[in-house]
């Protein structure tokens, strides 16, 4: 097996034992990180000439862009668990009366007859 299935093979595997955001995180450095796996086989194909680095950058280019759409599709299947469960454990009864909010005060310059809404006439 080459470099880049090793490198497919060893994600996929890594990908399926994920359980939080974290993880995937960590995954996502160890092989797009400034020296992770993939990055670090765009080196190598600066040591190969003419055809076969073709080939091997179409190939390298390819398994990059998958793995980033697994991690994407990955990311959003975490947040839509998340969302769920917040909106599973969180539950409103919206047949309650709204709450009163008494908004502010009476400013102190105001008379005292006016504040306790005594009138003298």
């Amino acid at each position: 097996m080459s470099d880049i299935e090793n490198i497919k093979k060893d994600f996929f595997e890594k990908i399926k034992r994920v359980q939080n955001k974290q993880e995937l995180q960590d995954i996502k450095s160890e092989f797009f990180g400034k020296s992770g796996r993939v990055n670090s086989q765009f080196k190598v194909m600066a040591t190969l000439s003419g055809e076969d680095k073709k080939n091997f950058a179409k190939n390298l280019n390819e398994i990059k862009n998958e793995l980033n759409l697994s991690i994407e599709d990955k990311f959003k299947e975490m947040e839509s668990l998340e969302i769920n469960s917040k909106l599973r454990d969180e539950k409103i009864d919206v047949t309650l009366p709204v709450r009163s909010q008494n908004t502010g005060k009476i400013h102190p310059g105001v008379p005292s007859y006016r504040r306790d809404n005594i009138y003298i006439f």
